[in-house]
């Protein structure tokens, strides 16, 4: 979706204009359930307390330092997985006359492409 939008714009007469190319918003959950789906994995089923997250945190913040490694989890992301946002994307929409495709189809059309180009 995002680069057919980028090549619509080009083509078309827009300038100086700003847009939200995003389908929507969703929980993570519903997010990495989609993608597991696609993978025909199992999807996420623990809920995450606070308190463990926190954990998660401090316990990937050593484990960077130990490693060298970039932490997976940081307090911003922690904060970040718990925001609820709202995206408008309807102005993209109607300078385009553009649909996007549902998650399930970018995820099942994602899945299928790297399983067949890495043999997962």
């Amino acid at each position: 979706d995002v680069a057919e939008i980028g090549v619509k714009l080009l083509e078309s007469d827009i300038h100086g204009e700003r847009f939200i190319v995003s389908s929507g918003s969703l929980p993570y959950k519903q997010f990495f359930g989609t993608l597991a789906k696609a993978f025909d994995k199992k999807g996420p089923s623990i809920p995450v307390k606070s308190w463990l997250l926190g954990a998660a945190v401090a316990l990937e913040f050593v484990r960077s330092r130990i490693t060298g490694n970039e932490a997976l989890i940081t307090k911003d992301t922690a904060i970040q997985s718990r925001t609820k946002f709202h995206f408008d994307n309807e102005k993209i929409k109607k300078a385009l006359n553009f649909e996007f495709r549902s998650l399930e189809e970018s995820a099942n059309w994602t899945a299928s492409d790297l399983t067949r180009r890495y043999n997962l």
